[in-house]
């Protein structure tokens, strides 16, 4: 039997036919390709608010920081006073500093090469040397001549503590104030937990409200000894 005399078979790879024609179900219907699955589309949830009870028990956290904030105040205030009071009492050596050095040892030479005229200039008006004028070395003064008078010193410590006085009362005002503010947005309902615990955060501390005082910026508000 040659290739011409054997029967077409549809479907054959080799008589062309087509085998997907060929898938038949068992009453010999055609059977149709499966459908895809389908994809239903989630919606995301929404964060579930806080209850009622949460939020009340955080606004009552709140009060309990507002009133260690005002009491962490008044420790921060004398804190200030006690770095005032170290900042006056600071003393500076030359050694300290690069510029101060320099500062120093020029105005050592200077002086010696000043002295060396005025004795030369003594001899030639014929001045004994133990009756000669002179210049005195340079002297490094570590605290400076307002922070070594008593008087000028009372009188910055005044106003610092002043100054301190004023940031402490503000500092109260402004914790009860921010306190009141949580509190009524915690009980309102619109906060999640996780919204509610980084909210609990922007209660400020002393230290944001009471910055330290800098000895120059007193001085140069009495206006004298900070230029």
């Amino acid at each position: 039997m040659t290739a011409s005399d054997r029967p077409h078979v549809r479907g054959h790879p080799r008589a062309g036919g087509d085998l997907t024609s060929q898938r038949t179900d068992d009453s010999g219907s055609p059977q149709r390709p499966p459908l895809p699955p389908k994809i239903e589309r989630v919606e995301p949830m929404e964060p579930e608010r806080m209850s009622r009870r949460d939020a009340s028990d955080l606004a009552a956290h709140v009060r309990r920081e507002a009133v260690n904030a005002k009491a962490m105040v008044g420790i921060r205030a004398a804190e200030l006073v006690a770095d005032f009071e170290q900042q006056m009492a600071a003393e500076y050596a030359f050694s300290q500093d690069a510029v101060w050095t320099q500062a120093a040892e020029a105005a050592e030479v200077a002086v010696r090469e000043a002295n060396e005229k005025i004795a030369q200039r003594c001899g030639e008006l014929g001045i004994p040397r133990e009756f000669a004028p002179c210049l005195s070395r340079p002297r490094w003064f570590s605290r400076g001549g307002q922070s070594m008078v008593s008087e000028r010193r009372a009188e910055l410590r005044k106003v610092a503590v002043t100054r301190i006085a004023a940031l402490e009362k503000a500092a109260k005002v402004q914790i009860e104030t921010t306190a009141l503010e949580m509190q009524k947005v915690l009980l309102s309902g619109v906060l999640t937990s996780r919204e509610a615990q980084a909210f609990l955060a922007k209660m400020p501390t002393a230290a944001d409200l009471m910055p330290v005082l800098a000895l120059g910026e007193i001085a140069k508000g009495l206006g004298r000894g900070g230029d």
